[in-house]
């Protein structure tokens, strides 16, 4: 008999059926059988309501493109967008990896969207191209990258 239990609360416990129960039921493969009180799991759950108040002020999306060696891991170059961007980053998205035609040997292309927003103000185009090119700058100069291209989406 194996006890379900979430640190000194007991939930339920789980077993083989017995050789008796097993002839009575005519079951020729072991069988288990288990108990769980809902109620107590149930009282368990957290029920916490986690939200982020919405902007009032629109973001903006930039892509960028980089030529990164193949070892590089796209995790890695995301990882590090995240860790150097200021607090107006909102979210960063791979949206493309190719290696193939018009691409050096020995290198892959990433793309990414970038968000930006503020929740304090509408950001100006000159602002979050500022902030997208030091991030794109810190990328050059820890992984080699070359940028072919940095556009805006919006």
């Amino acid at each position: 008999v194996l006890e379900l239990a979430v640190g000194d609360k007991s939930l339920g416990v789980i077993g083989k059926l017995s050789s008796e129960l097993m002839k009575r039921f005519d079951l020729e493969l072991d069988a288990f059988c288990g108990e769980i009180d809902l109620e107590k799991l149930i009282s368990l759950i957290k029920r916490e309501r986690l939200f982020t108040v919405l902007s009032k002020f629109p973001s903006t999306s930039r892509d960028m493109s980089l030529l990164v060696p193949k070892s590089l891991s796209a995790a890695s170059v995301e990882s590090t967008i995240r860790q150097e961007a200021g607090e107006w980053l909102q979210s960063v998205k791979l949206f493309d990896v190719y290696e193939g035609k018009n691409i050096p040997e020995g290198v892959k292309s990433l793309a990414f969207s970038l968000e930006y927003q503020s929740q304090a103000r509408t950001l100006s185009s000159e602002e979050v191209q500022a902030e997208h090119m030091r991030i794109a700058k810190i990328l050059q100069e820890k992984y080699n990258a070359e940028l072919p291209k940095a556009r805006e989406n919006t």
